[in-house]
């Protein structure tokens, strides 16, 4: 089992300063060796997200980062994919979400974390099907995958970034 990293893990914090190479490199520090020892991962859709930008996020994932991101395509995947798309289809979401859902990255997140026992990181929080937007927490619950958010996962590694003047 390994942590699944949604995009808003990195463009959160990126978008907002908090976690800049300048102010906090322990973050960054953390990530890679998080990844060396198998406690995080992502998959190529996430990082495909990440390189639409034009910052320091963008030239992370084409570089350093490169090693984080999964292919999520092979049978395993393609199976549990399957299963995320009919559990998702049997709920009350509008075609609209149902098909923004499989068309973006968070569909194939849920399923590869479903595929391969992950558990996913995601700042976003569940909901139900009537709020008009399948949210990946919610996807997750639907098929049985732990989804937390990043303060969970940093607390539950005891990750802590120790201030340095």
């Amino acid at each position: 089992m390994a942590y699944l990293l949604d995009t808003n893990f990195f463009s959160t914090p990126n978008r907002i300063g908090c976690y800049k190479r300048s102010i906090c490199p322990g973050w960054w520090d953390w990530i890679n060796q998080a990844r060396a020892t198998a406690i995080i991962c992502s998959i190529k859709k996430v990082q495909e997200e990440l390189k639409k930008g034009n910052d320091d996020l963008k030239k992370w994932a084409t570089t350093e980062g490169e090693v984080l991101f999964e292919d999520h395509e092979d049978p395993n995947f393609s199976e549990a994919y399957r299963v995320v798309v009919n559990a998702v289809n049997k709920k009350l979401y509008t075609p609209t979400a149902k098909r923004e859902f499989f068309h973006g990255t968070d569909s194939f997140l849920v399923g590869y974390a479903l595929a391969y026992n992950h558990t996913v990181v995601t700042y976003e929080v569940r909901n139900d099907a009537k709020a008009g937007k399948v949210k990946i927490p919610s996807a997750c619950h639907y098929v049985d995958v732990k989804s937390v958010h990043p303060t969970s996962m940093l607390e539950n590694e005891k990750v802590q970034f120790v201030l340095k003047i």
